[in-house]
């Protein structure tokens, strides 16, 4: 199975240090289209290094080809990383999971009949995946962390705990 991701979570997980779960719990591939490429080389914060070090070793791009019509229907009001997400993943014809956070993203993924999880529910899986061996929480520089990336951080923090 692979996984094609957003922007969104890559920076979640670079920013808790854990983008090596994707390699160990998908180790077919994470592929992402060129516009999530170019949003990740974008990225000046202290996990830029970690994005680059990803897209060197094991992140693979791709581009959505023979996409039929109807996903652009279901994707025109997404943005366009979200919506390059979505065609990648219904132009590739293997077994794969869509990475998303954002709710209208995994709405028009879901619609679209593909196998959606986010951040969070990766960060349970792994859990549950590797129940002893998972990190465990610290070092995070939460102070140059957004509100939102606080919440993920607190969530991963309570996944470590509760599961």
């Amino acid at each position: 199975m692979i996984v094609i991701s957003n922007t969104g979570p890559l920076i979640a997980l670079a920013k808790l240090d854990q983008l090596d779960l994707l390699q160990k719990l998908v180790p077919d591939g994470v592929f992402i289209p060129p516009i999530i490429q170019r949003e990740l080389w974008a990225k000046t914060g202290f996990e830029s290094a970690a994005l680059e070090a990803a897209l060197d070793s094991f992140i693979q791009i791709r581009k959505p080809e023979n996409v039929p019509f109807a996903v652009d229907l279901v994707t025109m009001y997404l943005d366009e990383g979200e919506k390059q997400v979505v065609r990648l993943a219904v132009s590739l014809n293997e077994p794969l999971f869509v990475l998303l956070d954002d709710n209208a993203g995994r709405k028009a993924a879901k619609r679209l009949e593909l196998a959606v999880t986010g951040t969070a529910g990766l960060l349970v899986s792994a859990k549950e995946l590797t129940r002893n061996n998972f990190p465990k929480s610290g070092g995070l520089r939460c102070s140059s962390v957004v509100p939102f990336w606080q919440e993920i951080i607190e969530l991963y923090g309570h996944v470590l705990l509760e599961c």
